[in-house]
């Protein structure tokens, strides 16, 4: 049987239902992805400023286009845009496709650098709207709506953290100290040695993808 947060901490579903928490799987993935869109106007207290924060890392691609010679690795510029779209795996979130385990991808390598490509070319095109960072699944074909999510998580993260935190603290759960960047200490709930991500349900949307030859009916029948 899958192992639940609400199964793992020993409550009832319906204790995270009430707090609008993701009660997500720790032994699985699910088929739900954030969409960063949806976090615009959001009144969470740990998310009051998180849609404009994440918006605002996309911006600073535009001065580095302009500065960049050329898209390739060996222009400085470049180069750094590359870095600011590698993002590390987080671990316990629950969300994605990525059958028999709950580690977040990350995004790294080739992908990392089609991104910067892409961003160097939309930008230079003239668009310059953050926001098509959020959709950029649309556009990219190897980024898929859960590679977004992670990318969501990966630069709020400390967002979810504090969100975790308080949660955890409400519920009463098991918590242990998670340091977080410039020495920043986090109580959080802890599985399999890594520390939990709660995500709030309103952030989420569906993946509809089939693991199996037997899911195809089920994905089909979404759209």
């Amino acid at each position: 049987m899958a192992l639940t947060y609400s199964r793992f901490f020993k409550v009832k579903h319906r204790d995270f239902l009430q707090k609008g928490v993701y009660n997500a799987f720790l032994d699985q993935d699910s088929l739900l992805h954030i969409d960063p869109l949806l976090l615009k106007g959001s009144e969470i207290p740990e998310f009051t400023n998180a849609y404009t924060e994440f918006f605002n890392y996309f911006k600073l691609f535009i001065p580095l286009v302009k500065a960049s010679k050329a898209d390739n690795l060996q222009d400085r510029f470049f180069k750094k845009m590359v870095n600011r779209f590698t993002f590390k795996e987080i671990p316990n979130t629950g969300l994605g496709f990525s059958k028999g385990n709950t580690r977040g991808r990350g995004i790294s390598g080739t992908i990392s650098i089609q991104l910067a490509h892409s961003a160097y070319t939309i930008i230079n095109a003239g668009l310059q709207d953050p926001e098509i960072f959020g959709l950029m699944q649309l556009i990219e074909d190897n980024m898929a709506a859960d590679r977004i999510s992670d990318m969501t998580i990966a630069i709020l993260q400390k967002h979810f953290l504090e969100y975790t935190q308080r949660i955890a603290q409400e519920m009463e759960l098991t918590t242990h100290p998670y340091t977080f960047e410039y020495g920043v200490v986090f109580q959080v709930p802890y599985y399999n040695g890594k520390p939990i991500h709660f995500i709030p349900e309103s952030f989420l949307a569906n993946l509809p993808v089939a693991h199996d030859f037997e899911d195809i009916d089920t994905v089909i029948s979404v759209h």
